[in-house]
């Protein structure tokens, strides 16, 4: 992931756009410091279709737009006034360019306006705006990063197509999806593809691992319900002090936006209660997903309609000779020397993603002997 920063060279390429492109640098963060008077168009366009974040103008295949006012008022870009009027004028006078272009412009400009954004005048010094802009972009990228979801993701395809049918994120419903199978099976896995797929069409996200574990105390009851008041809103620390407090401050935010939210490894009903799991409270549109080794959590008071509970089945014997031998030989097929035997510590796994990712790793460097 990248920040495209768009700039003219002669207003801010040498300073401030250039000491904020470096500390984006020092921060681990990639970047794309173009000249447009150096770059070919296309070379900038593919630049921009690579980058997750945008500096300034609005473009169509920019994920996020972070406009920088810089010694110009945000009235002047959405209504063109001051420097930009004369701008405009010179375009269409001296370089021939027509007015549905120029019109185009005008109506990015306003688009951009129209974006929460930074203003240089608010800060007593650039370091200290460059400064702000580098965290604020840190968060949002690390926000973005999205999740690994498997070194040999076989047999996940399908399960994905499943699962988009029942979350179908173009409705308006609030809506609450389960997935549930035995443990290793690989529901995990599942949740993290598909929050990777759909985690762009809704305004926060969160993904809450463990719950099982992080709920065997208090404390981690408030620290998961922290997490999901930071991460869907943005916030330093939540005032959260115990449990009860939490669930009041997550019912009176959470029908405020569009969310995505993943409960994953509960085997409670007291757990889902605890994290205000309640599609009621939940803003239109929003998608819970929980996973549950088994389905009775997930039908206890309705809190999942029955055709909204997905059932992970085992992997078939093809995709399980196929997992199996990425472990085992690095190659989607057994070595010849070793088919007969392959198939036979396959059948014992019962098509478990787990069993066969751990069985096939064991087997990486055993020889027939051995095996």
């Amino acid at each position: 992931m990248a920040v495209f920063l768009n700039l003219c060279d002669e207003d801010t390429g040498k300073s401030f756009t250039a000491h904020l492109n470096k500390a984006l640098i020092d921060s681990a963060i990639s970047t794309f410091f173009f000249s447009p008077t150096q770059q070919l168009p296309t070379t900038i366009q593919r630049a921009i279709e690579r980058c997750e974040l945008s500096y300034l103008l609005s473009l169509p295949r920019v994920t996020l737009v972070l406009p920088v006012y810089y010694d110009v008022e945000p009235s002047h870009v959405r209504w063109q006034k001051g420097p930009f009027d004369g701008a405009f004028v010179d375009h269409k006078s001296k370089n021939g360019i027509d007015e549905a272009t120029i019109q185009k412009w005008k109506n990015a400009l306003k688009e951009v306006a129209d974006l929460s954004g930074w203003e240089m005048k608010n800060y007593r010094t650039e370091a200290n705006l460059v400064e702000e802009l580098v965290k604020h972009v840190s968060a949002k990228l690390e926000c973005k990063t999205p999740f690994h979801v498997a070194s040999h993701p076989v047999g996940l395809d399908s399960g994905i197509v499943d699962m988009m049918e029942l979350l179908d994120i173009d409705t308006n419903d609030a809506r609450i999806v389960g997935i549930h199978g035995m443990g290793g099976i690989g529901k995990t896995t599942l949740a993290k593809a598909v929050f990777n797929k759909i985690r762009s069409s809704f305004q926060g996200t969160c993904f809450l691992s463990d719950v099982r574990e992080s709920s065997k105390t208090n404390g981690g009851v408030v620290t998961l319900q922290k997490q999901l008041l930071k991460e869907l809103f943005n916030e330093g620390d939540p005032s959260i002090y115990n449990v009860d407090g939490g669930i009041c401050v997550i019912k009176n935010k959470i029908g405020s936006k569009k969310v995505l939210v993943v409960i994953d490894d509960v085997d409670s009903e007291k757990q889902l209660e605890k994290l205000a799991i309640n599609r009621d409270w939940y803003y239109q549109g929003s998608r819970i997903i929980i996973t549950k080794r088994d389905e009775h959590v997930l039908n206890v008071n309705n809190r999942v309609d029955k055709c909204h509970i997905y059932k992970l089945k085992e992997l078939d014997g093809i995709e399980s000779l196929q997992l199996f031998s990425y472990c085992a030989f690095g190659r989607n097929e057994p070595v010849q020397e070793y088919a007969k035997l392959s198939y036979d510590v396959v059948s014992t796994a019962s098509g478990l993603p787990l069993a066969l990712e751990v069985l096939g790793s064991y087997f990486w460097d055993k020889t027939p002997e051995e095996w």
